[in-house]
């Protein structure tokens, strides 16, 4: 099968962008980046099994600011991190 070249709109690239800082800012609390060992799961709906926890760096809330030619900046460092195991990032 052979893959082909995707161009999307640059107004469908800032509302997909929108759409996922808009599901990381939403709920209780901050948002949270999660860095694991091995690679990741096939699809978001796989569970992480093989996967070793090694940081969990939390977020500013609101986590990122607007939305800038299908790009959103991360706002500012991370305000915690917490270690969980020692290991190599994949």
């Amino acid at each position: 099968m052979r893959a082909m070249a995707t161009h999307l709109a640059m107004a469908v690239q800032n509302a997909m962008c929108d759409a996922a800082v808009d599901y990381v800012d939403s709920g209780e609390g901050v948002g949270t980046i999660k860095i694991y060992t091995a690679a990741m799961p096939s699809s978001a709906n796989t569970a992480v099994c093989r996967q070793t926890l090694l940081a969990t760096f939390g977020l500013q809330d609101p986590a990122f600011g607007c939305v800038s030619a299908g790009v959103a900046t991360l706002a500012g460092t991370p305000i915690t991190t917490t270690g969980a195991a020692a290991g190599t990032a994949a």
